[in-house]
């Protein structure tokens, strides 16, 4: 799904199909996406961020209450029509301290909880964040993770290394350059650089370590920056062609076919060449599971 600079005609792209399909949303009007879902967005108006669940294909809409102001990184554990769903943002208030904040729909007020900051391990910047096996994971721009538990309202840290390859970016590459992606209880990462192919990775949460992965099998990831797919039960003629690829938000060849990349064969399609992923706006698109009925679209 693509978020227009103006108007309010958003693009859905199939690559299942490759196909552009359209839908006029003018409730999305002045927001900015944050996260997403299955087929919900959790976007916020810029104008007093207030945040809200929208579903596109239905129009449904549920508003939560105020967002903090600030660099935050937001995420939902399930649909805001499910007693399980809960928000969560984490951010930092100042160097040594860290905020999580949790909220519930229907809920007046943020519940907010304040943890130290190990300044020798963690860096200040949070960029990904995913919601496995009931807890919240979050990864900072070093490549470190934080594990936040809902339940118990617990905190904790990852010490892991950061992947040897994400250690090579400059700062400014890491920012933008890895996606985190959670399937069937494990959590992966790919890591980009406009220098080399991309480089795959599964958390070992027992070990604590990064196992490198040089296939994915059958199963296909979705990367975006605001919030990443993955699925094995692929259908439509291009599903063949995507499974056991990481598929980008990034479109070429006049709309005719997504960015992939296959680390079995270890190159990019539709070419086997480089991009600049530091060039991609994470605001401007999100991976979103397809209607059950394709004529809503106009």
């Amino acid at each position: 799904m693509y978020f227009p600079k103006h108007g309010d005609l958003h693009e859905f792209y199939d690559p299942s199909d490759r196909r552009m399909h359209l839908l006029e949303l003018p409730e999305l009007r002045g927001s900015r996406i944050l996260y997403a879902k299955g087929s919900w967005l959790l976007l916020v108006r810029l104008k007093n961020f207030v945040i809200f669940f929208f579903c596109p294909y239905t129009r449904e809409m549920f508003t939560l209450t105020r967002l903090r102001p600030g660099h935050h990184v937001v995420a939902f554990s399930a649909p805001p029509t499910s007693p399980d769903c809960i928000v969560f943002a984490i951010y930092h208030l100042l160097a040594s301290s860290i905020i999580v904040g949790t909220c519930r729909p229907g809920a007046t007020k943020w519940d907010a909880f304040i943890y130290d900051n190990d300044q020798q391990y963690m860096s200040r910047t949070w960029n990904q964040v995913i919601f496995s096996n009931a807890r919240f994971y979050c990864m900072n721009v070093s490549g470190q993770v934080g594990v936040f538990n809902p339940e118990s309202n617990t905190w904790g840290l990852y010490y892991t290394p950061a992947p040897k390859y994400m250690l090579n970016l400059s700062f400014h590459y890491r920012w933008s350059a890895k996606f985190m992606a959670e399937h069937d209880g494990e959590i992966y990462v790919v890591c980009c650089s406009a220098a080399a192919n991309p480089v795959i990775y599964r958390l070992d949460r027992v070990n604590k370590t990064w196992t490198e992965m040089m296939s994915l099998g059958r199963m296909a990831i979705f990367a975006n920056a605001r919030s990443s797919l993955s699925g094995t039960d692929l259908v439509g003629r291009m599903a063949g062609k995507m499974a056991g690829c990481v598929v980008f938000s990034k479109v070429l060849l006049h709309g005719r076919q997504c960015v992939m990349y296959s680390p079995r064969r270890g190159r990019y399609y539709p070419a086997n060449r480089f991009h600049n992923w530091n060039e991609e706006e994470p605001f401007d698109s999100v991976w979103i599971d397809a209607p059950d009925d394709a004529s809503i679209f106009l």
